[in-house]
């Protein structure tokens, strides 16, 4: 049932980044090894089975230098199993005795999936946000699983018994704002690698097969709108 999932950690990078991003922010938090490391799964479950589902509404072939999952296993297959694991992920977290952590997984996914139809929908309706929208559409589809794992383990750190930490830690509240900054990064970074020369992609091993898929897919990228903006929109 999960093998598109199964099928497709194997062939991602990544998860190595996002693990030592939490240790660090557990330098702050100091919850336990045991807690740290079910937050840890719990992040990289859900980051893999969004990139199921995002290929699959992309119509993606390729990801790290692979056959996406559903050209293998088909659509209806790999969404099940992504859907599948979306649940695993909340288990997993379920494993944490902690009150509100149910609340903090759904407004998370809610936003999640908010950010990513909005992408759908301009490309679907042919509508050119401003770069504004686009980075508040990206703060929503990629920079709120950074902020998921600060706010998780803020919820675990002041659960214990004796927190001095205010409910509103100012702390908590920077970080999650470097995360929406961190979620920029990464979604600018792939931009621009959607639409390097093919020779310098291959030279920096990355995937030449989806060279300028943005374009082909009609989706609105930031260089793409950058430059729309000072050439119009003809």
């Amino acid at each position: 049932i999960i093998q598109p999932y199964t099928y497709l950690k194997t062939q991602t990078r990544g998860k190595g980044f996002r693990n030592h991003l939490l240790e660090v922010f557990n330098i702050y938090y100091c919850v336990s090894v045991e807690e740290l490391e079910i937050i840890q799964d719990f992040i990289d479950i859900l980051h893999n089975s969004s990139l199921l589902v995002d290929d699959v509404e992309d119509d993606g072939t390729v990801r790290r230098g692979k056959t996406c999952a559903h050209r293998i296993y088909g659509v209806a297959h790999t969404i099940n199993a992504g859907n599948l694991m979306y649940f695993k992920a909340w288990e997993k977290l379920m494993e944490l005795p902690v009150e509100g952590l149910s609340k903090i997984f759904v407004d998370s996914m809610i936003k999640l999936h908010i950010g990513q139809g909005t992408e759908l929908c301009w490309r679907n309706a042919k509508e050119c946000p401003s770069e504004e929208e686009y980075l508040q559409m990206v703060v929503g589809k990629t920079g709120e699983l950074f902020r998921l794992g600060v706010r998780v383990m803020a919820c675990v750190q002041e659960s214990r018994v004796g927190s001095k930490r205010p409910n509103n830690d100012p702390v908590t509240g920077l970080l999650e704002q470097y995360c929406d900054i961190l979620g920029m990064i990464y979604q600018i970074k792939n931009d621009l690698e959607n639409l390097q020369y093919e020779e310098h992609a291959a030279a920096e091993g990355l995937d030449t097969e989806v060279f300028a898929h943005d374009l082909k897919e009609r989706k609105y990228s930031l260089p793409i709108l950058y430059w729309l903006r000072r050439k119009g929109s003809s």
